[in-house]
């Protein structure tokens, strides 16, 4: 059972998240952590199949859905929100700057997917931000997607599992012993 994997509790940023996240909050409107492509949907394909295997996808991967956001003491905090998650349907004409636009890093989820025609053709644009995703891991959504399109269920994403385990070093103080050692190692390089 999926829901047996998912949590709704807040969970610290993974090392290599909070790196990403200062980098974008101190280039606003930049989208090169984006990873966007955009593909002709071939004809034979079923476009109700499609969307349906699209939402499948989406909705076993629990990184997708998280929504970042600040506590008051000033950490930055990830959560399961599924319910801000938008089917993807199929749209008419949709301009390229509704769809390559830098991300809300607060409160919204960090990825795009639209399905939309354009003149005689379909087109599925896809847009993640690197904070959730890495090239390896669109491979492998890829893979899954078809697999997903040919009758198989996904499998089950362990990404919340890997969220607890990051909350409990956090909690520990390893995390903070850790980053103060190699502080002082580098002012005293310095």
């Amino acid at each position: 059972d999926f829901n047996q994997y998912i949590d709704y509790k807040t969970h610290q940023l993974l090392p290599a998240q909070r790196a990403i996240f200062m980098e974008q909050l101190f280039s606003p409107g930049a989208t090169f952590y984006n990873y966007s492509f955009e593909f002709t949907v071939p004809p034979e394909i079923e476009i109700h199949r499609f969307e349906k295997s699209l939402d499948l996808i989406f909705s076993s991967h629990p990184g997708l859905m998280m929504t970042f956001s600040q506590d008051d003491d000033g950490n930055i905090l990830q959560k399961y929100t599924p319910d801000l998650y938008k089917k993807v349907t199929l749209e008419e004409n949709i301009p390229s700057e509704d769809l390559k636009r830098p991300f809300d890093l607060f409160g919204k989820h960090l990825f795009r997917a639209r399905l939309y025609r354009k003149d005689d053709k379909i087109i599925f644009f896809f847009c993640i931000n690197h904070i959730l995703f890495s090239g390896f891991s669109l491979k492998l959504l890829g893979r899954q997607f078809e697999e997903v399109y040919s009758g198989k269920l996904p499998e089950i994403d362990c990404y919340i599992k890997l969220l607890n385990e990051n909350d409990k070093k956090w909690e520990s103080g390893d995390f903070v012993r850790n980053t103060e050692y190699y502080k002082k190692l580098i002012n005293d390089f310095e």
